[in-house]
């Protein structure tokens, strides 16, 4: 704690976002363990309750666009800072109906999409769990005629869904375009693989999952339209988005609105 006190201080910057904090962070701890990805196990645990609950939420939802939608920010109750096993009670309540969005842009986006005509979307993974709830969003997508590329981390950053977990659950398959972004964080264009920043800089669209991915975002200076998928679940994202805490957001975020 002491080391991780340290590094945090002396790294802290006010222009710098929290995500890029928790990755120097992350950086001593495993400098200190001696462990590359501290917490896989935690990744592994994540991916396999969430696949059973994923499961028995998934007759309840059509195939529309709002109810992938919806489908996809549930997958977002999964944080690293709760227990796993509350995963089930934390969405038994949004089972029964249909989610109220503090934010709603759905129908924006829903007619952005089907006006794209053949166009490119990069769609930015979250949490490791929540792969399975954006997977039905992701081929409503392509069945629009749009190309959804589903980007995913290359290096381990607490429970994001990384490429290795992909290769080791045998999900590559599942999913029709996938990218690795090259880095541990979306930071900065000059961390990211060539690859994944070409895709980024000509992609019609960017949706950017959960919380970590909206406080990186909104800092950088990118000429593309966003739509930030998300539950609010802690203050600071309450308040940057006047929304009340735990409400759920579609935001969509066009360059001639900014």
């Amino acid at each position: 704690m002491r080391r991780l006190k340290a590094a945090l201080e002396e790294a802290f910057r006010p222009d710098k976002c929290p995500p890029w904090l928790a990755t120097i962070g992350i950086h001593e701890i495993s400098s200190l363990t001696g462990k590359s990805d501290p917490y896989a196990s935690i990744r592994q645990e994540e991916m396999a309750a969430a696949e059973q609950v994923f499961r028995r939420i998934r007759p309840r939802y059509g195939d529309d666009f709002r109810s992938c939608i919806e489908l996809a920010v549930l997958g977002n109750n999964l944080d690293f800072f709760r227990n796993i096993g509350d995963l089930e009670t934390a969405l038994a309540e949004e089972w029964s109906g249909r989610i109220d969005f503090s934010i709603d842009h759905l129908d924006r986006i829903g007619e952005k999409l089907s006006g794209l005509n053949r166009g490119s979307v990069v769609f930015l993974a979250d949490n490791a769990g929540e792969v399975f709830f954006d997977i039905p969003l992701l081929n409503k997508i392509g069945a629009m005629g749009v190309r959804a590329l589903y980007g995913v981390k290359e290096r381990p950053f607490l429970n994001d869904l990384t490429w290795a977990d992909l290769e080791r659950t045998g999900m590559l398959s599942q999913i029709p375009c996938t990218l690795s972004t090259g880095t541990g964080a979306l930071l900065d264009l000059s961390s990211l693989a060539t690859a994944f920043r070409e895709e980024l800089e000509n992609c019609d669209l960017i949706i950017s999952k959960g919380q970590a991915n909206y406080e990186c975002l909104s800092e950088l200076s990118l000429e593309k339209d966003i739509f930030y998928l998300l539950k609010a679940k802690c203050q600071p994202i309450r308040k940057t988005l006047n929304v009340p805490l735990n409400s759920y957001v579609a935001l969509l975020s066009e360059i001639s609105g900014r």
